[in-house]
């Protein structure tokens, strides 16, 4: 059955609409991960890390498509005004005011929340690292480490989250934005022609936040990379292209010594030969 032009653009920004607000809680499913490290430490590494990735990832997912199914249930109350004017099928914003408003809510308390909590879990984590008595009572070695973990995970995603806290700024900044012209043309029909001017007849202004989830998906795997160097040289060896690999240096002449290559084998007896010659000599 051959789709019409409208269901296609309805089908496309439903998957676009879920993709961008996936992306948006990015950051606050990182902070309920390493919360759950902090609260379960004692056998999170053990036991649970195979478990609260799993559910956070089916969550993250979850909602979004959640919204999009709400979003289609209250059709009724889409937005009609733009069709008055000329457009195109998938320049109509397939959104209800009632949901952009419960997305918008979402991604700002997220936003807050994530910001919130991710200054907690640290705080706390610090302040556990920095109880000595836990390092000499019965905390297994499994606890230890989780700590540790937590705060090194930290240090390592701190250029990530930085990067997340900028886009989710400017995001929740366009949504709000967006946001309140819907609530113009909601209350005040009268006003559309104001909200055109603003907003755009093809909502044109609602593309900013496109732009800025397009550039934090280009800019997420580079900013990783270089965060985690380990990463990029494991790419680098599946692809074949191993720049890394240890490669001799061109021997340079020092007047006297004659310079050569030599087995590691042979340069370690050598060493321990002159030790024994340094520490037994008379």
């Amino acid at each position: 059955m051959r789709l019409s032009g409208h269901a296609w653009c309805f089908i496309a920004n439903a998957m676009h609409h879920s993709s961008a607000d996936a992306v948006c809680l990015s950051f606050v499913f990182i902070m309920l991960e390493r919360t759950a490290g902090t609260i379960w430490s004692a056998d999170y590494e053990k036991t649970k890390i195979h478990v609260f990735p799993c559910i956070f990832a089916m969550l993250q997912w979850l909602i979004p498509m959640s919204m999009i199914l709400g979003n289609f249930l209250d059709s009724a109350n889409r937005m009609q005004y733009f069709l008055e004017y000329p457009h195109l099928p998938c320049q109509i914003e397939y959104l209800t005011p009632t949901m952009f408003l419960v997305t918008i809510c979402i991604i700002l308390v997220g936003f807050i929340a994530s910001v919130v909590g991710m200054t907690l879990v640290y705080k706390k984590n610090i302040k556990k690292y920095n109880t000595r008595d836990i390092w000499f009572t019965n905390v297994n070695l499994s606890e230890r480490y989780q700590i540790s973990e937590n705060i090194r995970s930290t240090h390592l995603l701190f250029p990530l989250l930085t990067l997340m806290l900028v886009f989710s700024i400017l995001s929740v900044a366009v949504l709000m934005y967006g946001g309140y012209w819907v609530g113009v043309m909601t209350k005040e029909p009268a006003r559309f022609e104001d909200v055109v001017k603003w907003f755009g007849r093809g909502g044109e202004a609602a593309q900013l936040f496109d732009i800025i989830t397009a550039v934090y998906t280009i800019s997420f795997p580079i900013c990783a990379f270089k965060c985690h160097p380990n990463l990029l040289r494991r790419i680098r060896r599946l692809l074949g292209w191993n720049s890394y690999a240890i490669r001799p240096l061109s021997l340079h002449e020092i007047p006297g010594y004659e310079l050569t290559n030599a087995p590691i084998r042979t340069q370690t007896e050598y060493h321990f030969q002159e030790l024994d010659r340094v520490w037994n000599r008379e």
